[in-house]
């Protein structure tokens, strides 16, 4: 089964064309590596995978959904673990998650009961009341 499609993907910055006819596919379960110099458009394409940009034109499947039919479903699947902190680093992984969760409307005891959860799979429950920035990166 095909985890990531992508068929002649293409992004214009103004006359700039960041990816150029891009077509790629990986099987699901897979480890896919990109690889290549500064303005190769690795970042571009992965913000496009991750529903985070749209493309000038091209096709996006992930997981067997249409990108452009599918969105919504696509982000309830896929994450992404940025190189960059991207969270609020004087709260605490709770508070960060929490904060997060309301923005989709997830009840407060709900979303406690899932991170509670996640940080005991990831061996992070004794971190969670320590603020993000003094983590490790």
């Amino acid at each position: 089964m095909n985890g990531i499609v992508t068929s002649n993907l293409v992004k214009r910055y103004g006359s700039f064309e960041a990816l150029k006819g891009v077509s790629l596919s990986i099987e699901d379960g897979d480890l896919y590596c990109l690889l290549g110099p500064n303005g190769a458009g690795k970042s571009t394409l992965i913000r496009i995978l991750t529903g985070l940009m749209k493309p000038t034109s091209g096709e996006v499947n992930i997981a067997g959904l249409d990108m452009k039919r599918d969105l919504k479903k696509i982000r309830e699947k896929v994450g992404l673990v940025s190189e960059r902190v991207i969270l609020y680093d004087r709260l605490t992984p709770v508070e960060n998650l929490l904060f997060f969760s309301s923005m989709l409307r997830i009840e407060k005891r709900t979303a406690l009961k899932r991170i509670n959860s996640l940080l005991e799979k990831v061996d992070m429950i004794e971190w969670k009341d320590k603020p993000v920035r003094v983590f490790s990166t």
